[in-house]
């Protein structure tokens, strides 16, 4: 395939063996870093200073499985361009649009039309009373400490419903539960 994109190849044990950290590789890939810019008239996921990278990676997996195909990421955070995320997202990194803001405030400048959906445990409607609106924006915290209470009064505030058992899903998780529901309701899967 490469060979016939013209696409340069390299086979070479010694090289593969510097370069690999995991026992189940095959391939390695060089590419050009590179931004985008997120479409306006597209549903969003934005993540407010994400800290791991194999959350990260697996959130772009997801939402690019649901058919959610922009990332907004909230700096400081953790490295769309590091090796944990790209092999956690499965290649998916390269099939979303994605862009970094130094604030939510930058982000919500340039996107207005947006619906915004912070996702917080103390969120006012629960997930499954959420409206369909096809130009949304999923908003969602760090790992720690989730969506500081500014968030609250941003958009409508969303609650996914926990069992007592738990206090709080995953990042991953909850980013997967919530993109669902929005992509089912407004038919993007």
């Amino acid at each position: 395939m490469c060979e016939a994109k013209s696409i340069p190849c390299v086979y070479s044990d010694m090289a593969f063996s510097i370069v690999n950290q995991k026992e189940n590789s095959y391939v390695l890939g060089v590419f050009h870093k590179y931004t985008s810019v997120l479409a306006s008239d597209q549903p969003h996921i934005i993540l407010v200073n994400p800290s791991d990278m194999g959350n990260l990676g697996t959130i772009i997996r997801t939402i690019a499985g649901l058919g959610i195909k922009n990332l907004a990421v909230i700096e400081p955070a953790a490295d769309i361009w590091h090796p944990k995320t790209i092999r956690a997202s499965m290649g998916a990194l390269f099939h979303i649009r994605h862009a970094s803001f130094d604030s939510f405030e930058l982000y919500a400048g340039q996107y207005p039309d947006h619906g915004l959906f912070p996702f917080m445990l103390g969120g006012t409607v629960l997930l499954d009373d959420c409206s369909p609106c096809s130009q949304f924006s999923l908003i969602f915290g760090n790992e720690a400490i989730g969506l500081d209470e500014g968030f609250t009064h941003i958009g409508q505030s969303v609650k996914i419903p926990l069992s007592s058992c738990v206090d709080s899903f995953n990042l991953a998780i909850a980013v997967g539960i919530g993109a669902y529901v929005f992509a089912r309701k407004n038919r993007l899967v």
